[in-house]
Order: structure tokens, then sequence, then C-alpha cells
């Protein structure tokens, strides 16, 4: 299969008073057509700064500093703004973490909807509505036809997010970007929302970039999983093959501290293992590897410079002095 997407030695810096916060920082990965790409780690790794930066969202004191983007071939970063316009919401669509923040609270969501068909789709205004509904109906927005009427502050956090989808897939993309679709809800419509895009997947045949920090959510979407810290990609490789085998530490770390039916400690408490420290401040990032502060593998070498993106075994790419 050829690549729908490709990344290479992406880059996007904030600018403070001072300071440069180095969000992402060399990024590159492909994703294929009818690929589904878990993109997975903790808060601040730059996840949904990659997301944004492939949908050009990068406002100042944000920059692009370098890299490039290609879409079916064509480098988004070199499109002029009109024809970055026209691609965003049709093409390539993005379902972002806070649905009540992202609708537009002055407007219906039946407003919202069709606006992005209409902005993108040369169809009659008599087909929009129907159209709107079906998409409402597709999502499980029930019934429709109120439903369609109602401001973003009628609706709770599912049915906001369900709205959300219902206008990333109006246009039909070929690639939809999730950034986190399930923060804030319950474990019941979490489950929900990720049994909506299996059968989205079905019906409108996209390629998907989960942007998730729950490993378990990935692992019943994805076919690639790619482990992001520190603004970089550690580690990248087929789901069975990263679920059965990680090679990176910190990917490692990940797996391990899963809450599961563990013995009980002396505490009565269920005891399971946790991530000492934090993420590093992308502003100040350690020298060598930015993980080994918190890697108990680490060794001279991890702090003297910063490993190199290798292929450890065939599809499997790592970083990591200590691979293996």
């Amino acid at each position: 299969m050829e690549n729908i997407l490709e990344i290479k030695d992406l880059h996007t810096y904030f600018y403070t008073q001072g300071s440069v916060i180095k969000a992402v920082e060399g990024v590159s990965f492909s994703v294929k057509k009818g690929e589904v790409l878990g993109l997975v780690g903790e808060s601040a790794c730059g996840k949904s700064v990659t997301a944004s930066s492939i949908m050009r969202l990068i406002a100042p004191p944000g920059e692009i500093v370098k890299g490039q983007i290609f879409f079916e071939g064509e480098d988004l970063l070199k499109l002029s703004s009109p024809c970055m316009r026209r691609l965003r919401g049709n093409k390539i669509s993005m379902i972002f973490q806070e649905p009540q923040a992202a609708l537009n609270p002055l407007y219906t969501i039946g407003f919202q909807i069709e606006e992005m068909i209409k902005i993108h789709k040369n169809i009659s205004k008599s087909q929009i509505r129907p159209l709107a509904l079906e998409l409402l109906r597709k999502v499980g927005v029930n019934p429709p036809e109120i439903r369609i009427k109602d401001y973003p502050h009628n609706l709770s956090g599912g049915q906001a997010q369900r709205v959300m989808i219902a206008m990333a897939i109006s246009c039909n993309p070929a690639l939809l970007i999730a950034d986190e679709p399930t923060t804030a809800l319950d474990v019941t419509i979490q489950a929900q929302i990720m049994e909506l895009f299996t059968q989205l997947r079905q019906d409108f045949n996209f390629t998907l970039i989960f942007i998730t920090h729950n490993l378990a959510l990935c692992s019943q979407v994805a076919t690639c999983v790619a482990i992001m810290y520190g603004g970089r990609i550690v580690e990248l490789a087929p789901k069975d093959e990263i679920f059965t085998n990680p090679l990176h530490p910190y990917t490692q770390a990940l797996f391990s501290s899963i809450p599961r039916g563990m013995p009980r400690g002396n505490s009565g408490k269920s005891e399971f293992k946790v991530i000492q420290g934090v993420v590093p401040d992308a502003s100040s990032k350690p020298k060598g590897c930015y993980f080994h502060p918190r890697c108990c593998l680490r060794k001279e070498v991890c702090t003297e410079g910063y490993p190199e993106f290798i292929e450890a075994r065939p599809e499997h790419w790592v970083s990591c002095f200590m691979a293996g």
C-alpha cells in the first residue's frame, strides 16, 4: 500500500520571552492508506502539536521551523493558505480533544454541520439538511430531527463528541485525525465511541491517526503504533509487534504502568508500577536521550548524545542505545 501521509524531520517550536519551547523535534513517520496509526505518549509529549502541524493550525508564537508533510504526494507546508483551507475539513479532518470548546456556542449543531458541507461540497441547498440528518443518525445522535436544532450547551459530553465526529466525516475525508477523542468521557461512553470509530471506518474507508495516552484504547483500533516522548518518536512498529515485544524502556514502562489484577501488598492495596519523574520541560530538555533521567536502564552513553532512530527488527524502529 502507498503512503497517504509522510512526515519528514518535522520541527515545531513556540517562542516565549527568553526561551524556545521545542514541542516537536525531528518527527518522522508515514501512514499507509487504510491504516490506523496509534500515536501514544504522556501529556506534553508533542502529540497534539504534531496533529496541529499536519493541519497547519500552528499560529504565533508557534512556528513550523522546518520539515516536510506530504499528503497524497503534495507537501502541505508549501501550499498557500487558500489551498490549505480547501483541503482542511475536506480531505483531511480533525476531531479535537474538547468538543464543547470546539463547537460554536452561538449556532445550532445543524447549522455547524451544514456549514461544513456548504463550504466544501457542490450540492444543492435542499440536499444539505437530509445529509446532516443522516450524519447525525450515523453517529448515534437520536432523534436527529429534534437534536439538529440543539445548541452545544444542550448536549452531554458524549453527544458533543458524536456531533464533532459527524462534522469531521461530513465531507468523506481521506484522512481523519482524532486527538484524544475519549478525553473526559466515562468508560461506557468511551467504549461506545470506539465502536463508532470501527463502524465508521467500514462505512467511509478513511485512514485514521488516533492520538491517545491510553494503550488499551489504542489496541482496539490501531494497526500500527508510534510512541512519542519529549517531542520525538521513540518507537514505531505494527501493533502486534510493539504490544508483544516493546524495545524502548519508555514503551516498556508504559505497559508496566497499566493497572492489572496484581497481588495485593502488605497495605492491602493493589500494587502496580509507576514511571518515576515527569516529561521534561520542552524549553530545557536534558542532554542525551530525553528519557534517561527516568530510565532504570540508563548508561553513561545515554547522557552524552541522542540515539539514532534505527530499524532494530523488521518494520520495528526504535531510538535507544539499550534497545534489545
